[in-house]
């Protein structure tokens, strides 16, 4: 039996695949689930999900990757919480979720010790990196020193700095801003 790996919004997807991934290459069967198809919750804006292809009453194992947008949960699941310290999605509603998970991986180790005090089975499994790369490298590629990297949305405080940055360093540093803007304006309303 394949392990389920489960998200729902697509700011999971990278993740979801790096977990699939890392599977992979511990020859551990896997199945992507991406249920993407739903109505916006008028109050956020975000997604609400009605329909599942995912059935909840087997012994499969399913790795949980969304909790928040989780409709309902199967027996047997592992909880990627992705939430940083201090984030008002962590309530008493994902403690429940927490309560019945077999096990939680967190990329903090701030929270990872924290649900362990809680009496949790928690593990910190540092996710911010996309593991699908060491996968599907089939050349060796050459190092390169790179003096500022930054990866991520692109907001106005971001560009700004980018630009002192650029302004301050010049041509003396390798700078390298990557853009990346899964939640566009979701995460503009929420910031």
């Amino acid at each position: 039996m394949p392990i389920k790996i489960v998200w729902f919004h697509q700011v999971f997807n990278e993740t979801s695949l790096a977990i699939a991934d890392a599977l992979d290459l511990l020859d551990i069967e896997n199945e992507l689930i991406h249920n993407s198809k739903s109505p916006k919750d008028p109050k956020h804006g975000n997604h609400i999900y009605i329909k599942d292809n995912y059935k909840c009453n087997t012994e499969d194992l399913y790795i949980i990757v969304d909790v928040h947008h989780t409709p309902r949960f199967p027996k047997n699941y592992i909880v990627v919480q992705n939430e940083q310290p201090g984030s008002d999605w962590i309530n008493d509603n994902q403690m429940v979720i927490f309560d019945k998970a077999l096990g939680i991986w967190d990329f903090s180790k701030i929270l990872n010790r924290r649900w362990q005090s809680m009496g949790y089975n928690s593990f910190h499994v540092p996710m911010r990196t996309p593991l699908g790369i060491y996968n599907r490298i089939e050349k060796k590629v050459k190092k390169k020193d790179i003096d500022v990297l930054f990866y991520g949305g692109k907001k106005d405080g971001r560009v700004k700095m980018e630009r002192l940055i650029r302004s301050k360093l010049g041509s003396t540093r390798k700078i390298v801003f990557r853009w990346f803007d899964l939640f566009n304006e979701e995460r503009e309303d929420r910031s």
